[in-house]
């Protein structure tokens, strides 16, 4: 009866167990719902630290020929380049350099900032394209060595020259061409 009993239990058992599967077991991967929660505290955390880097860049800016403003989650300081640089000329005016100094202390507390600086040119008949971009370029270069002069780490900067490439006015007038020949430094988050 014993036997019997046992027997029955085991077969049972073997019942109840399933076939091996050849599928390889799945893996879980995190729920949406928490990556985007997560990235939704990132992008507000990234936002948050943007705006007290702004708060405290407009009460440096007094006094300054830099003006600010905010595209999306970066600050956008642009120094018109009349005041940063004679015509045709890299060599920075010591005024604009001052300036750039000023703002350094606040760059380097908000050290999880990447700093690209963009040097741009107005639309010259008589410049060639690639002789602006060279001078734009050779212009943010300067204004990068100036900053890095004042303690920030190169490893923070990149440098662009756009040449004539990315106008914000008409260069068919003295005034636009003025607001197309400027030095733009964009100011993004390095939280992530």
């Amino acid at each position: 009866m014993r036997f019997g009993l046992i027997s029955g239990l085991l077969l049972m058992l073997c019942a109840c167990a399933s076939a091996p599967s050849n599928k390889a077991p799945e893996r879980t991967s995190v729920p949406a719902k928490r990556t985007a929660a997560h990235a939704a505290r990132l992008a507000a955390k990234e936002a948050d630290y943007m705006s007290q880097l702004q708060n405290m860049l407009s009460r440096t800016l007094n006094g300054t020929s830099l003006t600010m403003k905010r595209k999306g989650n970066a600050v956008v300081l642009t120094m018109p380049g009349t005041a940063a640089f004679a015509k045709n000329s890299y060599n920075m005016a010591p005024k604009a350099a001052e300036e750039l100094k000023k703002i350094a202390p606040v760059l380097r507390y908000y050290e999880k900032t990447r700093i690209t600086v963009v040097g741009h040119t107005a639309k010259d008949p008589d410049v060639k394209d690639t002789t602006n971009k060279l001078l734009s370029r050779k212009r943010a270069e300067k204004a990068v060595s100036v900053l890095t002069a004042s303690g920030l780490k190169a490893a923070r900067f990149q440098s662009e020259g756009k040449g004539a490439d990315e106008p914000v006015a008409k260069n068919d007038t003295a005034a636009g061409r003025t607001k197309n020949n400027r030095l733009e430094i964009v100011l993004t988050p390095l939280l992530r």
